[in-house]
C-alpha cells in the first residue's frame, strides 16, 4: 500500500472518529441520548418491528440525529431531527456504513468507510444498503434528513443508514421542497425554529435496485410546533413515481397512510392547544410551494425559475452538483486568475506606499516636537535666570536702605537716650565715622557683610574701611 492510500485511509479513520452511529439496545424503551429530537422525548409509538435497529446519530461527540433503519429493506423507516439553521459552505460525499448493523460484536468503529470494514467484516452488507448498490444503477442516494438543513457542517448526514434510493430529478425537486417548505411555510410559523420537531420517512414499495435496497413508494414528512399556545402539527408526502406534486395532509390522515397506523407525535403534537390561525397561514405558504413546483415541472427542468434557483443549488447534494459545476467552476477560475493576481499586486503596493507615508509624517512630527520642546527649555531658563538676577539686585539695595537708618546710642551712665547722630557735639568727621560705624554693626547683627566694613582690631565691632572715610566730603 503507497503512501497515497495511507494517507487516504487515515483521514477516513479519523472522520469515523468523527462520525459516530451508536446502536440503541433493544432493552432501551426510546434513542437514549436522542430522544431530544421527538416532540416529549417521545418517538413515533406503533413502529416497531424485529428488522428494525435503532440509530443515535452522532457527530463530532454531540448527538444531531435518531434514525429508525430497517435491515429488510436496507433503508431508513424514518429520521427525526430539530429544526435548525443551516450550515454554511459544502460538504465533501463520504457515505459510511454501520458495521455493527451486520455485526453486533463487531470492534471496528460504528461508522467506517465501506473499503475499510470489508476487509475486515464477513457479512457486511447483509442487513445494510453499501455504495456498490447504487453503481450503475438510475438511483442515487437521497438524503431523508438533508445535509442542506444541518447545522454540524453537514457531515452526519452522509450515512447510508440516512439514505434511500432516489431518481435525481426527484431527488432535486425533494430536496428544494423541502428547503421552501422550511424557509416559508414552517420555521416562521414556529418562533426561531428551535421548538419545531421534524420527522422525514419512506415507505418501501415492490421495487428494489439490484434486488437489495428498496426504493420508496412515497416520502413523507411531519413537523409538530411545540410553542406553547401557539402549536400546530402538518403532514406532507410526495410520490416518487409519478412525479407528482409534493401534497399537504393532516397528521391523522399522514398516519394513516403509514405501515401499523403509528402515532407520530404523542398526544397528536398537542392538539388541544394548536393554533388554527396559524396553520392557515402556514396553508398560504404551502400553495405557493406547489405553484413554484408547477412552474419548474411544466419548463422541463431546464430552465428553473430564479426564485428557485439558488434554493435548488445551494440543496444539491455534491454527487448531483459536482459534475454541473465543475468544468464552469474552473474555466471561470482560469479566467479570473490573472486579475485575482493584479489585484493583489497593486493591494501589496498601495498597502506599502501608505506604510512608508505613515512612517515619513511620524519622523517629522516628532522631530518638529523636539525642536519646540528644546526651544521651550531654553526660553524657560533665560526667564528664570534673568528673574533671579533681578531679585539678587533688589535685595543688596533692600539692604543699603536698610542700613542707614539711625539708631539709639547707649549713654555712659547706662541709660538710654535718643542722640542723633552727627550733633552739635561732635564734629563733621567724627559724625560720618558714627554713622557707618553704626551702619556696619547694623549689618553685621542681621547677617549681611556690607563691602566697605571691616573688623576693628581693639573691639568686636565692625568698622568701616579707609577707603569708605575718604570718599565721603570732608
Amino acid at each position: 500500500m503507497g503512501p497515497a492510500r495511507w494517507l487516504a485511509l487515515g483521514s477516513l479513520l479519523a472522520l469515523a472518529r468523527l462520525l459516530e452511529g451508536r446502536l440503541v439496545g433493544e432493552d432501551e424503551g426510546g434513542f437514549g441520548e436522542c430522544d431530544k429530537f421527538f416532540y416529549a422525548a417521545t418517538p413515533p409509538a406503533g413502529l416497531s418491528a424485529e428488522s428494525h435497529v435503532k440509530i443515535c446519530q452522532r457527530a463530532e461527540g454531540a448527538e444531531r440525529f435518531a434514525t429508525l433503519y430497517s435491515t429488510r429493506d436496507r433503508i431508513p423507516v424514518y429520521s427525526a431531527f430539530r429544526a435548525a439553521r443551516p450550515a454554511q459552505g459544502s460538504a465533501e460525499p463520504r457515505w459510511l456504513v454501520e458495521p455493527q448493523i451486520d455485526d453486533p460484536n463487531s470492534n471496528l468503529e460504528e461508522v467506517i468507510n465501506e473499503a475499510e470494514a470489508i476487509t475486515s467484516l464477513k457479512n457486511l452488507g447483509g442487513k445494510q444498503a453499501l455504495n456498490t448498490d447504487y453503481l450503475d444503477s438510475d438511483y442515487q442516494r437521497g438524503q431523508l434528513y438533508p445535509f442542506s438543513l444541518s447545522s454540524d457542517g453537514q457531515m452526519a448526514t452522509f450515512t447510508l443508514t440516512n439514505s434511500v434510493p432516489m431518481t435525481q430529478s426527484f431527488q432535486e425537486r425533494w430536496y428544494m421542497n423541502l428547503n421552501s417548505l422550511m424557509d416559508q411555510a414552517l420555521a416562521p410559523q414556529c418562533g426561531n425554529g428551535e421548538d419545531l420537531f421534524i420527522i422525514t420517512g419512506a415507505v418501501p414499495s415492490n421495487h428494489k435496485v439490484k434486488d437489495r435496497v428498496t426504493v420508496p413508494e412515497f416520502v413523507w414528512l411531519a413537523a409538530c410546533c411545540a410553542v406553547p399556545g401557539g402549536g400546530w402539527a402538518m403532514g406532507f408526502v410526495k410520490h416518487t413515481q409519478d412525479g407528482g406534486i409534493i401534497e399537504d395532509v393532516m397528521v391523522k390522515d399522514l398516519e394513516k397512510l403509514l405501515p401499523f397506523n403509528p402515532q407520530l407525535f404523542q398526544n397528536n403534537c398537542g392538539e388541544s392547544e394548536q393554533d388554527t390561525e396559524k396553520m392557515k397561514k402556514i396553508l398560504e405558504m404551502v400553495n405557493q410551494v406547489q405553484d413554484e413546483e408547477r412552474m419548474v415541472q411544466s419548463q422541463g427542468n431546464s430552465v428553473p425559475l430564479s426564485s428557485t434557483r439558488s434554493k435548488r443549488s445551494a440543496l444539491l447534494p455534491p454527487e448531483a452538483s459536482e459534475g454541473r459545476s465543475s468544468f464552469l467552476g474552473k474555466l471561470m477560475g482560469f479566467i479570473a486568475t490573472p486579475f485575482i493576481k493584479l489585484f493583489q499586486l497593486i493591494y501589496y503596493l498601495v498597502v506599502a506606499i501608505l506604510k512608508n507615508i505613515f512612517y515619513f509624517l511620524w519622523y517629522v512630527t516628532k522631530q518638529v516636537m523636539n525642536g519646540i520642546e528644546s526651544c521651550l527649555y531654553r526660553l524657560g531658563s533665560a526667564t528664570v535666570s534673568y528673574f533671579v538676577a533681578i531679585g539678587e539686585e533688589l535685595t543688596f539695595s533692600h539692604d543699603i536702605t536698610d542700613s542707614s537708618v539711625p539708631r539709639k546710642a547707649p549713654s555712659s551712665s547706662g541709660s538710654t537716650h535718643k542722640t542723633p547722630l552727627g550733633s552739635a557735639k561732635d564734629g563733621p568727621r567724627d559724625t560720618r565715622q558714627s554713622r557707618r560705624a553704626l551702619a556696619c554693626s547694623d549689618a553685621v547683627q542681621s547677617g549681611k557683610v556690607l563691602p566697605r566694613c571691616r573688623p576693628s582690631s581693639e573691639s568686636r565691632s565692625w568698622l568701616p574701611t579707609a577707603n569708605a572715610s575718604r570718599e565721603d566730603p570732608s
